[in-house]
């Protein structure tokens, strides 16, 4: 008997209290926070590097693009809004002080 062969991905993100789950297009389900994804590799009976090949970047697509850059994505905006990052004032004040330099030399 052949074992299935696949690549099999698991996570389990630690996300900040107050984020929203970011949500999946295709279906409008929640991403989930830890889970398991699974790629076949070929048929069960053979495999060859066309296959794995094709597995590993339906992998990457599939946990970098629809799983974990949606979460960075939700995480990143929360951090955005935290107390502590340069407010519009201080950020023109100091692009007005690199002018002067520039006048000076």
């Amino acid at each position: 008997m052949a074992s299935d062969r696949k690549i099999t991905i698991s996570y389990s993100l630690s996300v900040p209290d107050g984020v929203n789950p970011p949500v999946l297009e295709q279906s409008n389900e929640p991403i989930p926070a830890k889970g398991t994804v699974t790629f076949p590799i070929g048929d069960g009976k053979t495999v060859d590097y066309k296959n794995v090949l094709a597995a590993i970047q339906s992998a990457k697509e599939v946990t970098g693009s629809q799983l974990l850059t949606p979460w960075r994505d939700a995480v990143g905006d929360k951090e955005k809004n935290k107390d502590g990052t340069p407010s519009q004032k201080d950020s023109n004040e100091e692009d007005g002080e690199e002018e002067d330099a520039e006048e000076t030399i």
